[in-house]
């Protein structure tokens, strides 16, 4: 079974998506913090990695550039969901040399949208 690994602080959207990407036949751990998120990682890589910009501890970014340091995580496809992301989209060519495969906005996006975006790099 693929495995994603849903990064995201806001506990209501995060069991909302969780859901839904869960109804598709796919694992899902939820983590509110970058440094869970690592120590998630340490313990399973997953397939793919949903992540907010604005996490409790950190941005994503740190995140990221840590996930680059080693070659288990750093082809891990990386989806960007974010109250943020249109501030986000004038960096998705940076963002992209980080494995961010996707930016989608929180105001837009469904859960349903989300899941299928998730199915598509699994």
């Amino acid at each position: 079974m693929k495995n994603v690994l849903l990064i995201e602080d806001d506990m209501w959207l995060a069991d909302s998506y969780r859901d839904v990407i869960s109804s598709k036949g796919l694992e899902c751990e939820v983590v509110a913090t970058a440094e869970e998120a690592m120590d998630t990682i340490d313990a399973r890589v997953p397939d793919v990695i949903v992540a907010d910009i604005m996490l409790a501890d950190h941005t994503v970014i740190g995140l990221l550039h840590e996930l680059q340091s080693y070659d288990d995580t750093q082809k891990i496809p990386v989806i960007i969901c974010s109250s943020l992301a249109k501030s986000a989209i004038h960096l998705q060519e940076q963002l992209h040399e980080y494995g961010v495969v996707e930016i989608l906005d929180k105001a837009t996006v469904t859960p349903e949208g989300l899941a299928t975006t998730v199915e598509e790099y699994t």
